[in-house]
């Protein structure tokens, strides 16, 4: 009995963190594609940030990423490379942190804050007003990534699970081009 236990505990969280890490396509919709992205939110130093901020770029790249995700940490630095290769082409990276309910704010946003600094990075990371959280909770997984127009609306190319900066660059580029809607 104990070892069936097992197994099907096994299973159950392999399954439940199946998402998180995963850089394979998935034939998964994007169901957010087309509508209009409720940006706003607060940095990790409390400024309150809103999408006039959307407005001064060509593309917005939102990588949706948890604390808890090893693998959404692990891809931090080649976000990283996109910002700093795209930002003379008007290009943001924007990372929204993961929240389950307002009461997690405080100890996500110190962690957020400590992973930031560890990893390295620099792009601006916000912590979702009610709104925008309800909007990206659609994604029952992280890291999730949506390519935004400076308008807000969110474009149907997507990344569902991790990237690295080489897939990224050839979607950021090609976006840029026209050549993905």
């Amino acid at each position: 009995m104990k070892k069936i236990l097992s197994v099907m505990l096994t299973i159950f969280i392999i399954m439940t963190f199946s998402a998180c890490g995963s850089n394979k396509p998935k034939k998964e919709e994007n169901f957010l594609a087309g509508k209009k992205l409720e940006f706003s939110g607060v940095d990790l130093k409390g400024n309150r940030i809103t999408e006039d901020l959307l407005k001064d770029y060509d593309l917005i790249i939102i990588n949706k990423w948890g604390t808890y995700c090893n693998p959404c940490i692990k891809e931090m630095p080649d976000i990283q490379k996109v910002q700093d290769e795209f930002k003379d082409k008007k290009v943001k990276v924007i990372g929204v942190i993961s929240i389950e309910s307002e009461k997690d704010v405080k100890p996500i946003s110190d962690t957020a804050t400590e992973i930031i600094k560890a990893r390295k990075v620099n792009y601006l990371n916000i912590l979702p007003n009610k709104k925008l959280n309800k909007q990206l909770k659609k994604f029952e997984f992280v890291p999730v990534t949506l390519f935004v127009k400076p308008d807000g609306t969110i474009l149907n190319t997507y990344i569902p699970g991790t990237s690295d900066y080489d897939h990224l660059k050839k979607i950021t580029e090609a976006v840029l081009k026209g050549e993905i809607k």
